[in-house]
């Protein structure tokens, strides 16, 4: 029984060995057809290959890309220098110098009854376009002007009177006419203290020529009234 038993695996042996053999020089076959191959390709590419082949058509374009993002903003540039200062302007015109007439009763005593009588003027200024005659003032160019005119009325004798002062104007027709808001009324108690003080201030708008006075009058009592000395003045402002 052993006998036959290593008959069979020597058997097993020689076949196997014949088999790797046999692998062997297969191997040995497709390495020599892999060289032959790889030496043709060589042979081939040394001496130019094959014809070149006609040249293929062109491809179709390729849609467009997507827009980039945008850049960061640069930083700023530096201020610029300053510009050079300009010429300086003409100079403008000198202010006018205002003209004045002012006019006082230096002299005092006029009476002042039952009828109206015009404020005794002596000129104190008087610039050019302002003359007086007897308290009549013209204006010689017409204009806007102020007027402030003090009056001062004193009782010298008798008991409680009351008196009357009024600013008129005469456009150059000879016709005097009151002056609107410009009245004002005085009390007189008794001659010891008899002495009454008004003022008038107006603007006017005045024409060439115009004549300007302030009079006084007793309106009621027995009185006996008159302006009082360097009591009352009359002044007129124009500003060219």
């Amino acid at each position: 029984m052993v006998i036959r038993l290593n008959k069979i695996q020597g058997s097993f042996s020689d076949d196997a060995k014949e088999q790797s053999r046999q692998t062997a020089e297969f191997e040995r076959e497709v390495q020599n057809t892999f060289d032959q191959v790889e030496v043709a390709v060589a042979e081939a590419a040394a001496s130019g290959g094959g014809e070149k082949g006609d040249k293929g058509d062109k491809g179709d374009a390729g849609t467009a890309g997507a827009d980039g993002t945008n850049g960061t903003n640069g930083t700023n540039g530096s201020p610029g220098t300053n510009g050079t200062d300009g010429t300086d302007g003409a100079d403008g015109a000198d202010a006018a110098t205002p003209l004045w007439y002012q006019g006082a009763d230096t002299v005092g005593g006029t009476t002042v009854a039952g009828t109206y009588v015009t404020l005794p003027l002596v000129d104190q200024i008087s610039d050019t376009g302002f003359s007086n005659s007897s308290g009549e003032v013209t204006i010689a160019t017409a204009d806007r002007y102020e007027f402030h005119v003090d009056v001062t009325i004193d009782e010298t004798s008798g008991g409680r009177t009351t008196s009357n002062c009024k600013l008129q104007r005469d456009g150059g027709t000879g016709t005097w006419v009151d002056v609107p808001g410009a009245q004002r009324r005085m009390y007189h108690r008794q001659p010891s203290d008899g002495e009454t003080s008004a003022s008038i201030n107006m603007v006017l708008q005045v024409v060439a020529g115009e004549v300007f006075r302030l009079q006084g009058v007793r309106v009621s009592g027995s009185g006996v009234l008159s302006f009082l000395i360097n009591g009352s003045s009359f002044m007129i402002r124009r500003n060219p």
